[in-house]
């Protein structure tokens, strides 16, 4: 490490000491500017062809040194163009061109992957570095050209660091003329080129892992995860300035998840690697669940969440994701929490008891947890913690809980509306609520002893706390000695009911053991 850093110290200070000599002899007119530019290209040929023939004897030293060399003939190239006038635009492209494939062939003929990186940030920076000449399409095609010829270099050599140069500088010249021109120059061509890069580095990251899946490394799914974002969120913004719907955006993100649902089917015929695998397919579930906004709404996202969760759950478990598995458990809790903040709204204006929208949200976002719930029971997912049954238990109780006690309310609060206040209704809300919270606590005690679940038992027993309490300082503090009475005794017999299914239980278990 000290002898490169030296090294690289002394290149650097060389070049710095031959500017300086330039600028003088410049300065002093002891060069014309022609023999200026044949200078720099025979010395940067001299330092190129030197590092090569040292790279045995001397690996370290001769890469430094033919990297510098190639340097020196990209900027007096680019000098003789854009300072000197020299050379056309058409010229000095070709001789960029026969620049960079000439130092990337030599890289592979000596085996040198810091030339051919080296080769591969000059092959990059030729639209910066002559501008966009003859016009952009012109630039986009040698692009295009360019990085195919970077990942067919890749899967030959297996050189990482080109392939990452050219993904980086490509999205970057991407990005920048966007900002630059404000979006002003785009077109269906200009898409046409993003999704063709696209395309070329999927090729490199997700088509490296299929077709050469046992030297498929960790990189190739970093390279693919940030190709694909950059893709998608520059497309997003692209294809919003060029005025396409959101049907038309909902179009686009379903074609790519179906890109990746091919990609996916072909990474298990070809026994990919299980990372490759789960990862082509966390994102053709996403593609679908971005586009299920622009496509539906409110309750209908909930349901169309919910099966995609459904469907992580079981490719987690069919190919034994751990990672695939947690995205599932994740997207479980966010579907909850959605359902219970904003599909729980409640529309007093109009009102349809159980058959609704949101009751079938309810059934569909408790199917998916059931599910989670059934794999994890036969240790078919690769998340064994046992929290995580306790968990989903719990959730599987409380959601019945929460659509029936939304049910009432909803129900109740819109024959308020339509009556006005009345005290009578608001009584009856409580009381049916507590009624439907005592029956539900002591259905859920008998299915916990039936089936000796703990969970439910306990879940039961502070269900029906929680009615004594409610029923003791909410629902009777205004309603007359009869009617407290009478609450009071059907209360009392549901818990001796409860009371007495629970020693008949624990009698029977005493017996058993």
């Amino acid at each position: 490490m000290g002898t490169r850093a030296l090294l690289w110290a002394g290149l650097l200070i060389l070049v710095v000491g031959i500017i300086f000599f330039l600028k003088y002899a410049f300065d002093n007119h002891w060069l014309s500017e022609p023999v200026r530019v044949a200078l720099g290209i025979l010395t940067g040929l001299a330092m190129l062809v030197s590092g090569r023939l040292r790279l045995k004897q001397y690996p370290v030293w001769a890469e430094s040194l033919s990297g510098t060399g190639l340097t020196l003939l990209y900027i007096s190239l680019t000098a003789a163009y854009r300072w000197y006038g020299l050379i056309g635009h058409w010229e000095v492209f070709f001789a960029l061109c026969v620049v960079t494939v000439g130092s990337i062939l030599l890289a592979i003929l000596t085996n040198g992957w810091w030339l051919a990186f080296f080769s591969t940030l000059g092959g990059i920076s030729v639209p910066f570095l002559i501008g966009y000449w003859g016009g952009f399409l012109e630039v986009l095609i040698y692009l295009a050209i360019f990085n195919m010829g970077i990942v067919f270099v890749f899967f030959r050599k297996q050189w990482r660091s080109m392939v990452w140069t050219a993904l980086v500088g490509t999205w970057m010249m991407i990005v920048t003329s966007n900002i630059e021109t404000d979006f002003s120059f785009l077109s269906w061509t200009y898409v046409g080129f993003v999704a063709i890069s696209f395309l070329i580095f999927e090729t490199a990251g997700n088509g490296f892992g299929i077709f050469k899946p046992d030297r498929y490394k960790t990189t190739e799914l970093y390279l693919s995860i940030l190709n694909a974002i950059l893709f998608s969120t520059t497309c997003y913004y692209m294809l919003q300035k060029m005025g396409v719907t959101k049907q038309g955006l909902a179009s686009g993100a379903l074609g790519l998840a179906a890109y990746y649902a091919i990609l996916g089917s072909a990474a298990l015929r070809k026994t990919a690697p299980t990372l490759l695998t789960g990862f082509v397919s966390v994102l053709a579930l996403g593609f679908i669940a971005a586009a299920m906004p622009l496509y539906l709404s409110h309750h209908w996202i909930t349901m169309a969440w919910a099966t995609q969760a459904i469907a992580v759950l079981w490719l987690s478990a069919r190919i034994q994701n751990k990672s695939l598995a947690w995205i599932g458990l994740v997207l479980l809790g966010l579907l909850l929490a959605r359902l219970l903040y904003w599909d729980s709204y409640l529309f007093t204006q109009t009102w349809t008891l159980i058959l609704n929208k949101r009751s079938l949200a309810f059934l569909a976002v408790a199917l998916a947890w059931f599910y989670f719930g059934l794999l994890h029971r036969q240790k078919k997912l690769p998340l064994q913690q046992k929290e995580l049954s306790g968990i989903g238990g719990f959730v599987i109780l409380i959601l019945p809980l929460c659509w029936l006690s939304l049910e009432v309310i909803g129900y109740y609060s819109h024959q308020l509306w339509l009556q006005g206040l009345s005290q009578p209704l608001l009584f009856a809300k409580q009381i049916v609520l507590s009624i439907i919270w005592g029956v539900y606590a002591i259905g859920v005690l008998l299915f916990g002893f039936f089936k000796k679940q703990v969970l439910a038992r306990w879940f039961s027993l502070c269900l029906l706390g929680i009615t004594i309490i409610k029923v003791v300082f909410v629902d009777t503090t205004q309603i007359s000695a009869l009617y407290r009475m009478l609450i009071f005794l059907s209360l009392g017999g549901i818990l001796l009911l409860g009371a007495y299914t629970y020693t008949r239980g624990n009698r029977k278990k005493g017996a058993s053991t």
